[in-house]
């Protein structure tokens, strides 16, 4: 099973494109590119820059041929022949335009990352590469794109991921390796791992990382670079819960060795043990680093490249999915993947970005500087400035003791060595987003840098690098034949020209930062770096992802697990195929709205990301939100002051009431006659028969899903076939889904947004059908559900006609989707959590179920099994929503967090994201309420009944609950003898705790955990059941 759901993901993950296009296909394909470089004026830029390659072997940059091309691409369709050619062939120019290294190694050796890279292609401690690369400059104004300080924060742990320059070895050496695995927060080699590892269960040490040079940085770079610690634990936990396959078991069963002594054995034994520990916290740390270093890699293509190439601000076709994806295979495609990187010298250069360090960050790099050169004076002398950088370094950060690092004044929780508040590493992050970032160019480079640089200078004569001229005509690029093609700042130019006489003679470094930056192209260039810059970087991206072997040829569930890999799984309906939100959201559950600028855009500030989306239309139609996460209330009677009906989330401005209660339900002999047929009916045509004289069938999805959904659509005329079919039972059911998950247990914020696109795209289509059966008065009549095989209750028709007499056509929606949403799945979900709880229970206990259950058994009896099924298994939530409320109103909360507003003590608690869950209500109401409450059949009625009058999901009533679910319980006993849970993942039932008594179950491909449960097979005996 785990196979097949490893090859599901891979079918639907795989990075390949369907070649197999009709003539009239490709056609089209190409009447959209001549059309798109028309409408775009590119095909000037395109032939001019071909007549330049041709003629002179070179490419003007000026052109902005780069730039032509990702705005063709991302003008094109979605799933276009033409745009996956272009998107396929740009990748190999860009990957053709660098040397690569040899394929790279093969074995069980090389099943993980080693700490040094040395089991991938280019080991550390080897001089750097003399290929002519890429250098970035840097001065500062404010960034024309408004790029955040965000995105340089993030670009600053790449770049000390790159690079470690070894001072004390041979000139231009690395001390790492060329890859993007996080060796800040890893370590670059084994002796760095040990330190920021706990050797217990595959975890980091709280809020560490191994890189000390990152302290001398803007207190956010660390802030982000914890996220990643957080993330890594988080992951290794659900690795170690989850233990698919049983790759994480811990191996204790030992066989002693009888010739030895009795105390021989014992101390083999508690060697061997120890040793099993320790391979258990190797591969689960080693697969979590896996999984965190492919969040980070998918992070620098989904969000930081797409930022780069500004994406996000796309007025040609707003809907474009198009990335700049390294990974992708396409069409005919021969360029290599997993061949390893080898960094060289002049990257070390191309990345130094200190222009655009904003005014705010130095201010504290002003702060830093008299920290660390407490005399008031910089020296230039190389030697001098490290001793004085060491001196800093023994004093506030000890190697050995990365645990008890901290920064900008803040102290950790619990001793020395715990984590840090979330809410002061949110607001660095914060800040970093509402901060605009300076922008490239000469004469930007803050002063206190001047060190920095000159050091920089020097330390690329004494590399002996290559010269601008030469860096760019490594890449074909166009040479530089003035200084005023250089910058055509006329100081600028002057200053160069007085330096150093010549175009070709401008050094790498100095050339880098003066050379004049491009401009804002939407989409195309976002990072407006200079021309030289921009060329380099986009060459480096593909290089680095495409050549490292655990983001292409071994990326996949097999290496990374079901829910590993599924935790990278890009949404392009999510910021745009953006992941950093995955990370945020974990890292700080709580702090970000589901919807929150800050975790969905952190890259570029909120004014511009605001703009832009106020131009071409909000994403998915939801509103960004660009304040700070509000207090919730912690008791029932603060939420029922500051929150509404939590419908109001779907059907904003709708009056709301509630159908039931004026709803004439069918009677007991309705309910069962209907739920008896069904029930059977799908017995026989869902079970698979097996060998060994057993059947199977999926007690959830084969029945409980099926039954209650049909039974919602005769209660509410919801059509179940359409003439076209395109509106299926399970499609029926899938859509209610989305609407009640969204409403009820859309409580995790990192999946929150999604929730609501799906729920949206539900409701409209619900809608659409129901608005049709109101809007015609006999549609009853002349279509009795004549594609359903399932007999009719009889009581739908009279309710709708009822409602259409009263209501509108919007207010007659906005009671009918609710209750049956609320009908279909929280039914649905409380037979399957009931089965649960029966099947799992001692085989006695189903005796007594199967007694009551024959054809003169005790129907009263039945009903109560199931209410004692219901209350002790099933978990129905309230989620309401807050209130509009007015601008003067102020929230008002205890300090102790203790009592509400008017004194009284908590009652069940909330959840800190943009809607509030209250706890199990049946637990809390039996210890207020019921405290005395047995299983008798009377009183549990009596608390459904007094649930369901203040709590329950709308729509659901009591008593058709145990009328129903004891007519379907009583079918499966009599029909499925000798019932039992088939084993593993798909009769066993995995769930976890998700706050306060909410549990979350795992899916049946064990890639994910579910709010709803969505699987449990059974076996029972085939001679028992004759359809």
């Amino acid at each position: 099973m785990a196979q097949r759901a490893r090859k599901r993901a891979t079918d639907t993950q795989k990075y390949a494109f369907d070649v197999g296009k009709s003539a009239v296909g490709a056609v089209w394909d190409l009447r959209n590119v001549l059309w798109e470089s028309a409408r775009l004026d590119a095909w000037p830029t395109v032939f001019h820059s071909l007549y330049d390659k041709l003629s002179t072997g070179a490419i003007d940059d000026r052109e902005y041929l780069n730039e032509q091309v990702i705005r063709l691409a991302a003008s094109l369709p979605n799933d276009s022949h033409a745009r996956n050619l272009m998107s396929s062939t740009f990748v190999k120019t860009l990957w053709q335009e660098l040397p690569h290294p040899p394929t790279s190694y093969l074995g069980d050796k090389y099943k993980y990352r080693d700490p040094d890279g040395r089991n991938n292609v280019d080991r550390p401690c080897v001089p750097y590469e003399r290929a002519s690369l890429l250098r970035r400059n840097g001065p500062a104004r404010e960034h024309p794109a408004q790029i955040s300080s965000f995105l340089f924060y993030f670009g600053t742990i790449v770049i000390h991921d790159l690079f470690v320059t070894d001072h004390e070895g041979p000139e231009g050496t690395l001390k790492n390796s060329s890859y993007v695995d996080l060796g800040p927060l890893y370590g670059h080699n084994r002796e760095q791992q040990k330190r920021v590892r706990t050797g217990c269960d595959g975890k980091l040490k709280d809020d560490t990382f191994s890189e000390w040079r990152l302290l001398t940085q803007p207190p956010g770079v660390c802030a982000l670079l914890i996220a990643f610690n957080r993330f890594h634990n988080y992951v290794v936990e659900e690795l170690a819960r989850i233990n698919e396959g049983g790759r994480f078991t811990l191996q204790t069963h030992y066989v002693p060795d009888k010739s030895k002594s009795a105390e021989d054995q014992a101390k083999d034994k508690r060697d061997f043990l120890n040793e099993a520990h320790k391979k258990r916290d190797n591969d689960l740390f080693q697969t979590g680093r896996l999984i965190t270093s492919g969040l980070y890699a998918s992070i620098v293509l989904g969000d930081y490249v797409r930022t780069i190439l500004n994406l996000n601000d796309n007025k040609l076709k707003p809907d474009s999915d198009w990335t700049l994806d390294p990974r992708m295979h396409g069409p005919n495609d021969g360029t290599p993947r997993g061949v390893g990187n080898q960094v060289s010298a002049e990257f070390n250069f191309v990345y130094r970005w200190h222009a655009t360090i904003s005014n705010k960050d130095e201010q504290w790099m002003n702060t830093f500087m008299e920290e660390v050169f407490p005399e008031g004076r910089v020296d230039d002398d190389p030697y001098k400035f490290y001793q004085h950088v060491e001196a800093w370094r023994c004093r506030n950060a000890k190697e050995e003791e990365p645990e008890r690092w901290t920064f900008n004044g803040m102290t950790r929780e619990h001793g020395q060595t715990g984590k840090f508040r979330d809410d002061e590493l949110v607001a660095l992050l914060t800040n970093a987003t509402r901060t605009c970032a300076g922008a490239f160019g000469a004469r930007n480079t803050p002063a206190a840098l001047k060190v920095i640089e000159v050091l920089g200078i020097e330390q690329g004569r004494r590399w002996g690098l290559a010269s601008l001229n030469e860096f760019r005509n490594f890449f074909g690029l166009k040479q530089f034949s003035s200084f005023e093609e250089i910058n055509p700042d006329l100081g600028v130019a002057q200053a160069l020209k007085a330096l150093y006489g010549h175009p070709d003679n401008v050094e790498l470094y100095p050339g880098l930062m003066c050379e004049e930056a491009k401009k804002v192209c939407s989409p195309g260039s976002g990072l407006c770096p200079g021309f030289t810059i921009s060329e380099a970087i986009l060459a480096d991206a593909v290089a680095l992802v495409r050549g490292d072997r655990f983001l292409t040829i071994d990326f996949g569930p097999e290496g990374l697990t079901s829910f590993g890999f599924q935790q990278l799984a890009a949404d392009k309906e999510v910021a745009g195929g953006g992941q950093l939100y995955k990370l945020l959201m974990r890292a700080f559950p709580g702090w970000y709205r589901p919807n929150s600028i800050y975790a969905l855009y952190p890259f570029t500030t909120p004014q511009k990301t605001l703009k832009v989306f106020g131009e071409i239309g909000m994403p998915n139609g939801i509103e960004l939100l660009d304040r700070d996460p509000e207090l919730l209330p912690d008791t029932l009677p603060g939420a029922v002051q500051q929150f509404n009906d939590p419908w109001d989330r779907l059907f904003a401005g709708l009056p709301s009431s509630k159908i039931s209660s004026g709803m004439a339900w069918p009677n007991d002999e309705q309910i069962i006659r209907f739920y008896e047929g069904i029930t059977r009916d799908l017995i026989c045509k869902k079970a698979l028969q097996l060998q060994d004289h057993k059947c199977q069938i999926d007690i959830v999805q084969d029945i409980g899903n099926i039954a209650h959904t049909v039974f919602a659509a005769r209660c509410f005329a919801i059509p179940i076939h359409d003439p076209e079919d395109t509106c299926t039972v399970e499609k029926l059911h899938e859509e209610l889904a989305h609407a009640f998950e969204y409403v009820y247990l859309d409580l995790e914020a990192a999946k929150s947004y999604k929730k609501r696109i799906l729920a949206y795209k539900a409701k409209d289509d619900l809608q659409g059908k129901i608005q049709e059966v109101i809007k015609t008065a006999h549609y009853f009549r002349s279509n009795r559900h004549k594609c359903d095989p399932f007999p009719e209750p009889g009581f739908g028709r009279e309710l709708v006609a009822r409602l259409a007499e009263r209501k509108n056509v919007n207010d007659a929606m906005r009671e009918i989707i609710p209750a049956a949403a609320a009908a279909a799945v929280a039914q649905s979900q409380a037979w399957a959590q009931m089965m649960h709880f029966h099947l799992s229970a001692n085989d006695n206990h189903w005796n007594k179920i199967a007694m009551h259950a024959r054809p003169k058994g005790d129907f009263e009896e039945l009903k109560r099994c199931v209410l004692e099924g219901l209350f002790l298994s099933t978990q129905f939530y309230v989620h309401l929503n807050r209130k509009k409320e007015k601008k003067d109103q102020k929230k008002k909360k205890d300090i102790d967090g203790n009592k509400d507003m008017n004194g009284n003590n908590n009652v069940p608690s909330s959840n800190a994201g943009h809607g509030i869950e209250l706890e199990n209500m049946y637990n809390w109401a039996q210890e207020k309420y019921l405290p005395h409450c047995s299983a008798d059949l009377l009183k549990l009625r009596n608390l459904y009944i007094w649930a369901e009058e203040r709590y329950l999901p709308q729509g659901l009533n009591p008593y058709v609950l145990a009328t129903a679910g004891a007519a379907m319980l009583g079918t499966v006993a009599r029909e499925c003898r000798n019932i039992r849970r088939a084993k593993g993942p798909q009769g066993e039932i995995m769930l976890k705790p998700a706050g306060g008594d909410r549990v979350v179950y795992l899916s049946e491909d064990l890639g994910r955990w579910n709010n709803l449960q969505d699987h449990q097979r059974v076996f029972f005996d085939r001679n028992s059941f004759k359809c």
